[in-house]
């Protein structure tokens, strides 16, 4: 192991106490090994991202300058949505950073969950149902982000996305439902992985970065409330999170 082997593992034999003792040792090794595998797909996946729209910015202006092409209003339009996408990869690889840092700040405030779904369904066809005197300990802005970023999963996926909030005992309950084509049971355990998607083909229409999801655990993490997702293919799925009672 300490030359890079993650592999290695030891034969729990020798007594109770040794046999405790390479269990812990084999755990330990599994783990590394784990965390390992999931930075070298990190790397990967980041610049997966990263490549396709450096590479149409680079040919756009490569083209520009050969003189192939006229720098026209769509062809800005697009450098700049190109060059947009880039920075929303960038804040949310930071915001994921700092969460999982534990240093990413959180400003906790009373706020109405009505308020918070307004201003995160602002401009949106979205219904809503829920007490409008509920009231959360939040920061509203991550709650905002929070919000939206499952919107914008929802929607993605299908159509039908509705909002609806409860209280339950000493917590909120806010769901995001919608009627898609579901998630198969097998990867609903993976959804709030880094970069992970169910949509293969990594298109931006269908799955963004696959970042939302991860970024929605984190934050919601350090809120003190916990998110889950019920999925059933062909009918749709809702994504739940709890925020403590304000």
């Amino acid at each position: 192991m300490e030359h890079g082997d993650l592999s290695a593992r030891v034969d729990p034999a020798g007594g109770p106490e040794l046999s405790e003792l390479a269990r812990g040792f084999n755990s330990m090794a599994a783990a590394l090994d784990r965390n390992e595998e999931l930075r070298r797909r990190m790397v990967t996946d980041v610049a997966h991202e990263l490549r396709a729209p450096l590479t149409n910015i680079r040919s756009e202006l490569e083209s520009i300058q050969d003189g192939l092409s006229m720098p026209t209003r769509e062809r800005i339009d697009s450098l700049h949505q190109e060059t947009m996408h880039l920075a929303r990869l960038v804040d949310d690889l930071q915001d994921l950073a700092l969460a999982e840092a534990g240093r990413l700040e959180i400003h906790p405030e009373k706020v109405a969950v009505a308020t918070l779904v307004r201003r995160s369904t602002a401009g949106m066809d979205i219904a809503t149902e829920g007490p409008e005197d509920l009231m959360v300990m939040a920061d509203p802005t991550r709650a905002v982000q929070v919000l939206q970023n499952l919107l914008t999963n929802a929607m993605a996926h299908g159509d039908g996305v509705r909002v609806v909030w409860q209280r339950q005992d000493d917590e909120a309950m806010i769901q995001v439902i919608d009627r898609g084509a579901g998630i198969p049971s097998e990867e609903l355990g993976r959804i709030f992985e880094r970069f992970y998607r169910v949509d293969p083909s990594r298109s931006r229409h269908t799955g963004g970065a696959g970042l939302g999801l991860s970024i929605v655990k984190q934050l919601v993490s350090a809120h003190g409330g916990r998110v889950w997702a019920e999925s059933v293919v062909g009918e749709g799925s809702t994504f739940s999170f709890t925020l403590k009672i304000g």
